[in-house]
């Protein structure tokens, strides 16, 4: 198994927060999410060039409802995955978290995650024979949303 994403839990905000170098934001895995949702202000998701994709949709979270645009970004990497189609909801909430996206469960299907030693490191392991490259896809039917993680070819 290979780390693509390791964090250290400790210091002021022990949750799983981490920098990203992709358009310098912070983002937080959050158990509670299928899809990711962005909570910083729309302005900063539409300048990492996120393209509206649908006017209204809401997703539910153990936080509560999410309503929101859809967006997709493109060529989005999270340390050694890459991802070079992600749906994300825009439902800003500046006080939610101190970042600008919750990282939802989709974003990992299909990879371990998991905490580990007394420093409560965070990681996102890729088993030796998996890709890197994976697609968040989300697909309407009959007014209910299907979200997956396909791997893509590297």
């Amino acid at each position: 198994m290979r780390y693509a994403f390791y964090i250290s839990g400790e210091g002021d905000n022990p949750r799983p927060i981490v920098h990203l170098e992709w358009n310098n934001i912070d983002a937080l895995y959050a158990t509670g999410t299928i899809l990711p949702i962005w909570i910083g202000s729309e302005e900063e998701l539409i300048a990492t060039g996120a393209k509206a994709v649908r006017d209204e949709v809401g997703v539910g979270t153990t936080y509560g409802e999410a309503k929101g645009k859809l967006y997709e970004i493109h060529d989005f990497c999270l340390g050694e995955l890459t991802y070079p189609v992600l749906h994300i909801v825009c439902s800003p909430a500046p006080n939610f978290a101190p970042c600008q996206m919750l990282m939802g469960n989709a974003m990992f299907e299909g990879l371990t995650v998991g905490v580990k030693g007394p420093e409560r490191e965070f990681y996102i392991g890729i088993t030796d024979d998996g890709s890197a490259v994976r697609n968040v896809v989300v697909e309407e039917k009959d007014g209910q949303f299907k979200v997956s993680c396909q791997q893509a070819e590297e």
